[in-house]
């Protein structure tokens, strides 16, 4: 689409989700194929895998008047976990899912042109089977977000 800002808006929205206390490594992408030697740096060691993907879910496009455009999208955060001594690992998800949950209920501006249009919803943390390999909690996010540009 000629216009969208939607590139912008998820690195935006990607240096807020990191100021949160408890995130890191956050990706504007999903990381399903990546070369053995950046695993660690992805994804973290396989005793510590704690990392999230954000990436456009839906978008639809209105049309204003003239050469508006307003667009709906709606950011899918997915949060990686590793499952440890459960009476550890699972408040800790749950004390991030809280934080982030915060930060983005109190934030509405992303760049000056979106906002989020709702408050962010969330599946809370299941247990998941990463690659076959990584057993992990996984954390659903659903932020929705619109855009307003002109098309010329």
């Amino acid at each position: 689409m000629a216009g969208s800002q939607i590139t912008t808006i998820l690195t935006n929205v990607a240096t807020v989700l990191a100021s949160v206390t408890g995130v890191q490594r956050v990706h504007p992408y999903e990381p399903v194929a990546t070369k053995p030697e950046n695993v660690v740096a992805i994804m973290g060691g396989s005793q510590a895998v704690d990392y999230w993907s954000l990436i456009p879910e839906t978008t639809r496009p209105h049309r204003l008047q003239g050469f508006q455009m307003e667009v709906d999208h709606v950011l899918l955060f997915q949060h990686y976990y590793e499952v440890g001594d459960t009476t550890i690992s699972t408040p800790a998800v749950r004390t991030i899912v809280l934080a982030v949950l915060d930060k983005f209920n109190n934030t509405f501006a992303i760049v000056p042109q979106a906002e989020m249009t709702g408050p962010i919803d969330v599946d809370w943390p299941t247990v998941w089977r990463l690659a076959d390999i990584f057993l992990v909690h996984k954390t659903v996010y659903r932020l929705p977000v619109k855009e307003l540009y002109v098309v010329q």
